[in-house]
């Protein structure tokens, strides 16, 4: 994928090929922001940028030479990806990084880790992490990458440029679908307004499951039943799809609080996640906002729980007894 294939993020990129073209990159970097809007398909182009041999010292890379290929591939030994395994960074990989570092590049003069995931560092593999920030070996280009600072060693935060990377437009997330997957201009507006700026998720959103979690709200709001609300049957038992339908219903408490802000219903529907639910929103524009904030706090806590590897079918049960 070339610079310009990259979906938005134009200052930063431009920012970071600047840096390559002149010499003057940074030894650490911290990519932030958002799961899937772009901040490994930048981190992978800047260390193409470094390595391929036709990009001349331009800041550019060519994506077609042996290198390009090799880089995409995980078989470009001067480019090493670190990633969590079963759910954390441990200090193991970090003493492997500290050997590997001690040898000279075999290939090119210029070697990229990337820490994808910077945030499941254990605190011994954090630390020995530090050690070498603090004196990095010359020509290695560090890259974590991590939702924000926050479980992060501030020490090896201060060491490191900050890059944000913000959620995509929605349009541009919209024009990719119709343009890449064939869906009509409604189904991708829909959906990319769903995705709240990730193409990721836009990307795991089917027009046939966009129908589905549509009729998901549609059953678990229309009951009256607080109970019902968080109906057992509804939601998922696989961790990821229960993810991803909490996520959905945190949507939508944000688009019913936006209608219910809007005197008289005036906000419009364009400004909304959900704009194919707004029957459902006027509806529910009724909750009190204590029931709101109830009700949101107790998917939040849920979301928690999940993300912190609860079992899924405990923790849905949580949000159906805190939602009564």
């Amino acid at each position: 994928m070339l610079w310009n294939e990259i979906i938005g993020h134009s200052r930063e990129i431009e920012m970071l090929r600047n840096a390559a073209a002149n010499g003057r990159l940074a030894a650490a970097y911290l990519f932030t922001g958002p799961e899937g809007v772009g901040r490994r398909e930048v981190a992978r182009a800047l260390a193409k940028a470094v390595s391929c041999p036709e990009g001349k010292g331009r800041g550019d890379f060519c994506d077609v030479c042996s290198v390009c290929r090799r880089i995409d591939s995980g078989n470009f030994p001067e480019v090493t990806f670190y990633r969590p395994e079963e759910g954390t960074i441990k200090i193991e990989k970090i003493r492997e990084l500290s050997k590997f570092l001690f040898y000279h590049p075999g290939e090119g003069t210029r070697r990229v880790i990337v820490i994808d995931g910077a945030e499941k560092l254990t605190p011994q593999a954090a630390n020995s992490l530090l050690k070498i920030l603090e004196e990095p070996p010359g020509g290695a280009i560090f890259i974590l990458i991590a939702p924000g600072p926050e479980g992060l060693l501030p020490t090896i935060v201060s060491r490191c440029q900050r890059v944000l990377f913000s959620p995509l437009a929605g349009d541009a997330v919209a024009a990719f679908l119709v343009a890449k997957l064939g869906m009509t201009p409604p189904e991708a507006g829909a959906i990319a307004a769903a995705s709240q700026g990730s193409m990721a998720r836009a990307l795991a959103i089917t027009p046939e499951s966009r129908r589905e979690f549509r009729e998901l709200a549609l059953r678990v709001w229309q009951e009256h039943d607080p109970e019902a609300k968080w109906g057992e049957e509804f939601m998922s038992t696989d961790r990821a799809e229960l993810l991803e339908e909490l996520e959905f219903f945190r949507g939508l408490f944000r688009d019913l609080m936006v209608w219910k802000l809007a005197a008289g219903g005036e906000t419009q529907a364009g400004g909304l996640i959900n704009p194919d639910l707004e029957d459902l929103l006027t509806r529910e524009r009724e909750s009190s906002w204590e029931d709101i904030f109830r009700r949101l706090a107790t998917l939040e806590s849920t979301i928690s729980l999940v993300r912190a590897n609860a079992n899924p079918r405990l923790a849905a049960d949580q949000l159906l007894l805190g939602a009564g």
